[in-house]
């Protein structure tokens, strides 16, 4: 009896196996067979690192992703330039290498919380002053323009001096900050100010009229870096009261050159060896 059971077990397991399904494709009939372990086990591993990468990356962002790894390199190497840079006069450049660095943009957002919120805005959005998010600026949108703006304040506009209150450190972190986050476009305040996009620096330097102290002009001496011990240096320039610079002597026009001068085209025919010679 007990044969004749396990005989029957095997047969039906057999038949089990072999099971067709209903559906046909072509003359083409599939079995209905259970997919292999190591298939299954492939899957529900796939499965499993899927939700561990999604954790680890995108919710607590545990590892970088590409991107942030190379936010980090690019940080690494405006810290390394910065460095190289301490003792310098301030430059546009400087303070554009300062706002991809995210330790510095991070302490400027801190002190932006505590200071500049009242005026600009949790978000900088604008609120009594403009915003800061938009690509329209009323002191002009040079970081050194915004530096001094932020130093030396406007007082017809209401702007404080924050210079002799936050520092240089401080402020150049503050700056920083405000670089990075312009041109994100919060939604806020009207535009104010003249059309100038996110913050940049100047291909060239423009040649205007010597700033007054306390306007948003003025020249800056600071360190770069934001080292306080750093020697601060005068701006370039020959030194001279009305800052000019020397003349630069320059060739006289091909038209000027006197008769001296072998005519090119006679030359150039006595080479060619000019039958009417």
């Amino acid at each position: 009896m007990s044969d004749y059971s396990h005989q029957s077990a095997t047969e039906d397991q057999e038949v089990d196996r072999d099971r067709l399904l209903d559906h046909e494709y072509d003359g083409i009939r599939e079995y209905d067979n259970r997919l292999p372990n190591w298939w299954q086990y492939t899957l529900y591993g796939a499965i499993a690192f899927s939700i561990i990468y999604w954790l680890v990356f995108h919710i607590y962002h545990i590892v970088p992703l590409p991107r942030g790894r190379y936010q980090l390199e690019m940080a690494a190497a405006a810290e390394l330039q910065l460095k190289k840079m301490e003792g310098q006069e301030l430059t546009d450049n400087s303070l554009m290498l300062m706002s991809t660095i995210p330790d510095r943009t991070q302490r400027g957002r801190k002190i932006f919380e505590q200071f500049c919120v009242v005026c600009h805005g949790s978000q900088a959005e604008g609120n009594v002053g403009p915003n800061l998010t938009d690509d329209y600026w009323l002191h002009g949108n040079r970081p050194l323009q915004i530096l001094n703006t932020v130093t030396h304040g406007v007082p017809s506009k209401g702007m404080a001096a924050w210079g002799g209150q936050l520092g240089p450190v401080r402020i150049q972190d503050v700056v920083s900050y405000v670089i990075s986050i312009g041109g994100t476009k919060v939604p806020g305040k009207a535009p104010q100010g003249e059309l100038l996009g996110p913050p940049k620096a100047a291909d060239e330097p423009a040649a205007t009229d010597a700033p007054t102290e306390g306007s948003p002009d003025a020249p800056v001496t600071e360190p770069a870096g934001g080292n306080p011990d750093a020697p601060a240096t005068a701006p370039a320039g020959d030194g001279s009261p009305e800052g000019t610079s020397p003349a630069v002597e320059t060739a006289p026009p091909a038209s000027d050159v006197g008769d001296g001068m072998a005519d090119p085209d006679d030359t150039l025919r006595a080479d060619l060896g000019d039958p009417d010679r």
